[in-house]
């Protein structure tokens, strides 16, 4: 009987402003819970530094989630911060760590939000640090986009090119377009041209999205039995 395959999921960082010095790991259940759903098993990954720790994790791994949450440093990818840019509450500086060695493996991926944006670093690309027209992205919003080349996301949502979709959306910087590195190509873009999804073109799943399906209860499931279900090919 084989096993259930093994999700590997990075973890948000935020101090405890009543205890100074102390710091909360934590994901939401919106991703936990959806992987268990499609048949995985969800293996936390708190923030870590060390390079052989994080081999440990991974070689314990078939597939990885990066999840949504806060700006990453613009050094990143070799620019200087923007006045928007939050730089108190940045992402962990383990997670592009993380994901090159996860690209470095070939193993499946998916990105949500932020989870995007690193994939988009970790092959060599550039974010735009702060949409001009933010409040139609931020605050939790639906809005229009549109397939604009056919692959893995398309099959997951039953889409042909040029079809259009909703999004539920929460951010305010996104995927620059000009200079994406060879081996990423955009799949999906919003109503005002900004990127909504990015693909690998290595022959396995490394999908990377600006919306948040994790919130959609009717996208979610598939997302998540996308990503089980090229997991569960590793086995």
């Amino acid at each position: 009987m084989s096993k259930n395959p093994v999700i590997g999921v990075n973890m948000a960082c935020r101090e405890i402003p009543e205890h100074p010095g102390r710091r909360m790991y934590e994901v939401q259940n919106l991703y936990v819970d959806p992987i268990l759903k499609a048949g995985g098993i969800p293996l936390l990954i708190p923030p870590e530094e060390e390079a052989g720790i994080l081999e440990q994790y991974l070689d314990k791994v078939d597939a990885m989630l990066f999840i949504g949450g806060k700006d990453y440093l613009p050094a990143l990818y070799g620019e200087s911060p923007a006045p928007e840019t939050d730089l108190t509450r940045a992402q962990p500086m383990c997670d592009p760590a993380l994901m090159k060695r996860t690209l470095e493996r070939r193993l499946p991926l998916l990105g949500i939000c932020a989870g995007c944006q690193l994939f988009a670093i970790g092959a060599g690309g550039k974010l735009i640090q702060h949409l001009p027209n933010t409040e139609k992205h931020i605050g939790g919003v639906f809005h229009s986009a549109e397939i604009t080349e056919e692959g893995a996301l398309s099959r997951t949502l039953g889409l042909r090119k040029g079809a259009p979709f909703q999004v539920y959306s929460y951010h305010h910087q996104a995927v620059k377009p000009e200079g994406l590195p060879p081996g990423l190509r955009i799949t999906a873009r919003a109503f005002d041209g900004s990127i909504e999804a990015i693909e690998g073109t290595g022959g396995i799943l490394a999908l990377g999205v600006q919306f948040h399906p994790e919130r959609m209860p009717e996208l979610a499931p598939k997302f998540f039995r996308l990503l089980v279900g090229e997991a569960r090919k590793r086995k």
